[in-house]
């Protein structure tokens, strides 16, 4: 069993700009044979920030690729959907130890 097998869809939130990132991870779901649809963020650094606020445009940024996907899942009527970020590592069997945490540890309501 997979991780597709329990999902709708997953998605790897990715920045346009770190294709190397996006090479490996991808080599990643490819080797635990997860398949991800690839939705490409917003760059921090084009966003305009208060100099006096302590938040990061990077993690505006991401907030705002989550939401973005929240939305997308949304408007494509996804009952579940499972989101990656590029820099995530996976686990040896990662898929199928996910979907065996999720069988026997997740109440199914």
């Amino acid at each position: 069993m997979n991780i597709n097998r329990i999902f709708d869809k997953v998605f790897c939130l990715s920045l346009e700009s770190r294709h190397d990132r996006w090479l490996a991870v991808n080599q990643e779901f490819i080797d635990n044979n997860i398949k991800v649809e690839r939705f490409l963020g917003v760059q921090g650094n084009i966003l305009e920030i208060a100099s006096t606020s302590n938040v990061k445009p990077g993690a505006v940024a991401c907030t705002m690729g989550h939401l973005f996907l929240h939305k997308l899942a949304e408007m494509q009527n996804l009952h579940s959907f499972l989101i990656f970020e590029d820099d995530v590592t996976l686990a040896e069997n990662a898929s199928r130890r996910f979907y065996e945490i999720y069988q026997n540890e997740i109440p199914q309501d």
